[in-house]
């Protein structure tokens, strides 16, 4: 915040020497301590008088200019919620920084109104004010206030409203209520209609984007004021009229309100007050301004006033007032090309609308947008007849249609990103992000409660492993990646959480689709999309789960729906799944395309999350553009299966069994616990048995074909240390006798948790020589176990 500042400045016109002095000379002040306000309190002194302009640096005679801004109600103004008083800083030309920035004003500040001591004089007594004048800059409204005008300073030209931006800004509000104001003037520069354009640099720039602007503003004014019930009988919008901007002879030219009333001050005080009348005419200002009444002026009228409105699709009156610049050039205006010809006069080269359609193949498509769920607008292509295009927009526009030979999808999420690869187009979207370093505390929070921080296999964490993910689907989001399931039976969760990141991050090639729409046979709503999300999943039928798998691993897939008929397109959709049903799925021992994560409940819930993620996005896809993959490929599914293996996965394996899997773990976990022992060995007819009285019945050779697929067994013929019974009155040591049959190898570890064997039978058994015996074995071909215990 700049420094208060009490030094007064006389001002010589025979001596300015600085910047400051040549500024204020011009306004119209010639001794600063005249223009004050004061600020009532005992520091720096009581009723110390605050000059409203000052020197930043009174040594540098290219010091930047400090504005104190008088508040309305007395004092100084003060920024919203403090005592700070708030100030702006003019730079001067030998400071200004790059960019054309002429203004400094610290960020989070808040919206002021430049009130000159005669507004506020005004105010306090509450006398009557025919016509409130609005303009931009301090400079203008002090130069504008010295010549008797009743005017005010604002921010920007659209800074007359409240935070809202649907009323007018409080202190206007007050000043008109408490003024009686009749009428209110928006009084903006000469350059309001000036159409610059360098052909040579910017030779596609839009010539419509400014006027558009200031026809915004107009509008917005107009509204602002009609949303507050003050009484007002007109609204005004002006500007000094455009041909006091001379582009050959700068020097000469006139932009402002204060360099109109300093010109006409030097050639002689008493031209000030034809200023100031041809004001005070407002709709009838004839001489140095162009003013309309908004109140009575129909949009098209408005709309006229800026050159902005089209006679037969032309823009015949913009290109007569710009006619000495474009001459005979292209031109873009609201998004469509244009060029005069001599024989015909103006025309249109290209529609604005025309990059709406395209046509493929032999069919017209036109790209349209949708609200989803969260009221953001998706693109979508849809089917788009001819004869109705036509309609529209006359005959002759299909021809400007750009014409691809196929569909394609070519997924690329960086700047090289192509939309028509190979004559093809391409159904994949570009991200929108305007990628910028920053925080993302949000989404690390997020990732951290719905992954964790588990050390896996690989030595690194879940929550690095996640990250890995997020790094691989956004820079190469070709590659096969693991379905990525977030499991909780409890409500208050967040595991939404998970697919807003994805869909915020990837937009419309994000998509969201319930189980049963897998089997449907229209496929194109989700068949071309990055991420496909299955919100509270549950896979019931055996055949979609083999499709949902099939998928995880597809490189291709044949479109059904507006695209009937198309040959396959690549296929690169990466599935998420949101559940609370422990069973949601069936998953085998073996599988390996699954990372299922078991969601904690929130200890508090952030109501405001899903915007905050929003706008950290972009930080966080500027991070992972540049973050190196800390897993090394290993699989089609890019990490090692160890690394997704999780409790929770175990637990839904588990319960993914079939009725004879989980009876014989029953039957040898008893069997391990009676035995004692690490290894057990069987034969095909006492294994039968064992199913004999059971309320299921299998065939012998089920039960062969149960063990040789769900657990890997085969019988062999060889010799077998098998334990004897053991002696439940004796505390001995296991014994074991030689089995030469033909047998079933059952190992304790594949039925008995580790934990279990640690804490039940560490007394009989050593696990870890367990583990180092198998590994030994895989080298050997003695299946034979002799363990030193």
């Amino acid at each position: 915040m700049a420094k208060q500042s009490k030094k007064v400045t006389k001002i010589d016109p025979a001596t300015i020497d600085t910047y400051f002095k040549k500024r204020m000379f011009e306004i119209g002040i010639t001794d600063t301590s005249e223009h004050y306000f004061v600020v009532e309190g005992d520091f720096p002194s009581p009723d110390f008088k605050q000059p409203i302009f000052a020197p930043a640096d009174a040594n540098d005679p290219n010091s930047n200019i400090v504005i104190h801004y008088p508040c309305l109600y007395g004092g100084a103004e003060p920024i919203d919620g403090s005592e700070v008083p708030f100030t702006r800083v003019r730079y001067s030309p030998e400071h200004q920084p790059a960019g054309n920035v002429k203004y400094f004003q610290e960020r989070g500040t808040g919206v002021h109104i430049f009130h000159p001591p005669a507004v506020v004089k005004k105010f306090k007594a509450k006398e009557h004010i025919d016509t409130l004048i609005l303009t931009e800059g301090e400079f203008k409204a002090y130069t504008g206030s010295l010549a008797g005008l009743d005017i005010i300073g604002l921010g920007g030209k659209d800074s007359f409203r409240d935070a809202d931006k649907k009323n007018l800004h409080p202190d206007i509000a007050a000043i008109v209520r408490d003024c009686t104001v009749t009428n209110v003037l928006l009084l903006l520069d000469a350059d309001t209609l000036q159409v610059k354009w360098d052909q040579e640099e910017e030779p596609y720039k839009d010539l419509q984007k400014s006027l558009h602007g200031f026809f915004l503003t107009a509008v917005n004014f107009r509204e602002a004021v009609k949303n507050d019930t003050l009484g007002i009988r007109d609204v005004f919008f002006g500007h000094l009229k455009l041909d006091n901007i001379k582009p050959d002879k700068p020097k000469e030219s006139i932009k402002g309100l204060d360099d109109l009333l300093y010109k006409k001050r030097l050639e002689n005080p008493d031209l000030v007050k034809f200023v100031t009348d041809d004001i005070a005419r407002l709709g009838g200002a004839k001489v140095y301004f162009d003013v309309i009444n908004l109140g009575t002026l129909t949009p098209k009228k408005i709309r006229d006033h800026f050159w902005l409105s089209l006679n037969r699709n032309v823009p015949s009156a913009f290109y007569a007032n710009n006619q000495q610049l474009i001459k005979e050039r292209e031109f873009v205006f609201g998004g469509a090309t244009y060029k005069f010809n001599p024989e015909v006069g103006l025309e249109l080269l290209k529609h604005a609308d025309t990059d709406k359609y395209v046509r493929i193949g032999i069919k017209y498509y036109k790209m349209i947008e949708i609200p989803d769920a969260n009221g953001v607008l998706q693109p979508q292509l849809e089917i788009w007849s001819p004869t109705e295009i036509e309609r529209d927009y006359g005959k002759g526009f299909l021809a400007s249609v750009d014409k691809y030979d196929a569909f394609c999808n070519v997924p690329c999420n960086t700047e090289k990103f192509e939309k028509t690869p190979f004559g093809c187009f391409n159904v994949y979207y570009p991200l929108t992000h305007e990628l910028e370093p920053g925080g993302w505390s949000t989404i690390e929070g997020a990732l951290k409660h719905l992954f964790g921080e588990r050390v896996l296999a690989s030595g690194f964490t879940s929550y690095e492993l996640i990250l890995d993910y997020y790094t691989i689907l956004y820079n190469h989001p070709t590659q096969a990646l693991p379905i990525v399931v977030l499991f909780s039976e409890k409500r208050n969760t967040g595991k939404s959480t998970g697919m807003w990141i994805a869909e915020d991050m990837f937009l419309a090639n994000y998509t969201e689709i319930t189980g049963d729409i897998l089997e449907d046979h229209l496929n194109d709503d989700w068949a071309t999309k990055l991420v496909i999300g299955i919100d509270e999943g549950i896979i019931e039928k055996n055949k979609t789960l083999q499709k949902l798998k099939s998928l995880s691993t597809a490189h291709k897939i044949k479109l059904r729906g507006m695209y009937a008929g198309r040959k396959p397109v690549p296929f690169f959709g990466k599935f998420w799944i949101t559940t609370n049903d422990k069973n949601f799925v069936k998953v085998d021992k073996e599988e390996t395309r699954f990372w299922i994560n078991e969601v904690p409940q929130l200890k508090a819930i952030d109501p405001d999350i899903r915007q905050k993620i929003q706008a950290e996005i972009p930080a966080f896809l500027a991070y992972l553009s540049t973050r190196e993959i800390l897993h090394k490929k290993v699989s089609r599914h890019w990490f090692h299966p160890d690394d997704l293996a999780t409790d929770i996965g175990n637990q839904v394996k588990e319960n993914s069994r079939g009725w004879f899997e989980k009876e014989l773990t029953v039957i040898l976990t008893n069997k391990f616990f009676h035995y004692k022992y690490h290894t057990l060995y069987f034969t095909h007819e006492e294994v039968e048995l064992w199913f004999a009285n059971k309320a299921v019945k299998f065939r012998s050779d089920d039960i062969r074909t149960q063990l040789k697929e769900k657990f890997g067994l085969v019988a062999k013929l060889g010799r077998w240390k098998q334990p004897n019974e053991p002696d439940i009155n004796l505390n001995t040591a296991v014994s074991t006798c030689t089995k030469h049959l033909r047998c079933y190898t059952f190992r304790i570890e594949d039925f008995v948790s580790e934990e279990v064997i640690r804490e039940e039978l560490s007394e009989y058994m050593d696990y870890d020589a367990i583990v180092s015996m198998r590994g030994t074995q895989k080298h050997t071909s003695n299946d034979n176990d002799d363990l030193p215990f």
